[in-house]
């Protein structure tokens, strides 16, 4: 709410009232006409503490020294003012300006003033559900300031296992305050499977650990094996189960159950080392005067193939050499 009055040809315009949040700064809006010079008091009725005086800044009140500043151009008629560090001690703090001081007569408009309330408001943190493992978790921050130049910094303090993102909401207060929330999206981790060493040798075994991070920790574990296109089921109660004899082709998964739901990893392919196998379509094939062979083999990790011919490795120049490795 603004009032507009007239003083000697002259005309401000300033709010009655202006909330404050302790902490934050406060603007006091206020316009009027060109000016070279705006000073800000405390209203008083015994004499005039000043609250902002550019020009003479150790005349200022001890309370609002190095605290105020003027914003806008004088130019442009604006006049108003910005305290920063907003106390409590400051609130019911009634001021008012004067236009022009060093003019005569100078333009006091002491009748006209505006009083600052300071509010002291904590942030509110409102959750939308209980967190489930697998479930989208939202959690809103919000906290009211008066000073749209510096919004405060909120921090989530989450577990490193959570992977989140936030977004930042401002909007206007019918009081002229601001209202900054900050949002955070968040879906935990669901069931993931740690290998003791990445590869294996055929015929030997492996560790796997089953790994749950969510807020009630599992108390079973169903593991799942696929091997030659059949399933086999292990349930336990430790996290961490042996495989012995492990042959190729291999996957492994495991679902942890907690008191709320179950979670289920991906599947894991085993990267199972083994020595090379000729296969079956290794064959010779001659035709006419020339001899084709083809050698196949399979191994992890991939073979080299070398010829022999009458048990000497060094083939002659008649002979050409062509390798191929072939993925599956």
């Amino acid at each position: 709410m603004s009032v507009l009055q007239r003083v000697r040809s002259w005309s401000i315009t300033v709010p009655k009232t202006v909330t404050a949040v302790e902490g934050s700064c406060v603007v006091v809006p206020c316009q009027t006409q060109s000016h070279s010079r705006v000073a800000w008091y405390q209203y008083h009725n015994m004499h005039y503490p000043v609250v902002y005086d550019g020009r003479n800044p150790t005349k200022v009140e001890d309370q609002f020294r190095r605290r105020t500043s003027v914003l806008g151009e004088a130019a442009e008629g604006n006049c108003t003012l910005m305290i920063t560090n907003v106390e409590r001690r400051d609130n019911n703090l009634i001021v008012y300006v004067w236009i022009n001081p060093d003019s005569k007569p100078a333009q006091k408009f002491y009748l006209q003033t505006v009083t600052i309330f300071v509010e002291r408001i904590a942030p509110i943190i409102s959750i939308q559900k209980q967190m489930v493992d697998g479930d989208i978790f939202q959690a809103n921050c919000s906290v009211k300031y008066s000073c749209p130049f510096s919004p405060p910094f909120l921090y989530w303090n989450i577990s490193p296992f959570l992977k989140n993102s936030t977004s930042m909401v401002f909007s206007e207060d019918v009081l002229g305050q601001l209202s900054y929330t900050k949002t955070l999206h968040d879906k935990p981790v669901t069931v993931t499977l740690i290998l003791e060493k990445e590869s294996i040798v055929e015929g030997r075994s492996v560790t796997m650990e089953c790994a749950a991070d969510c807020n009630l920790q599992p108390h079973t574990y169903i593991w799942l094996k696929r091997q030659m296109g059949r399933n086999n089921n292990f349930t336990s109660i430790e996290r961490t189960r042996p495989f012995n004899h492990i042959i190729r082709d291999t996957s492994i998964s495991c679902i942890a159950y907690n008191d709320i739901s179950p979670g289920k990893s991906d599947w894991v392919d085993l990267d199972v080392q083994y020595a090379p196998v000729i296969l079956p379509e290794s064959s010779c094939q001659l035709t006419g005067e020339a001899l084709k062979c083809v050698c196949q083999a399979e191994a992890s990790p991939k073979a080299f193939i070398y010829w022999t011919i009458d048990g000497n490795d060094t083939l002659p120049s008649s002979f050409s050499n062509v390798s191929a490795n072939i993925a599956g």
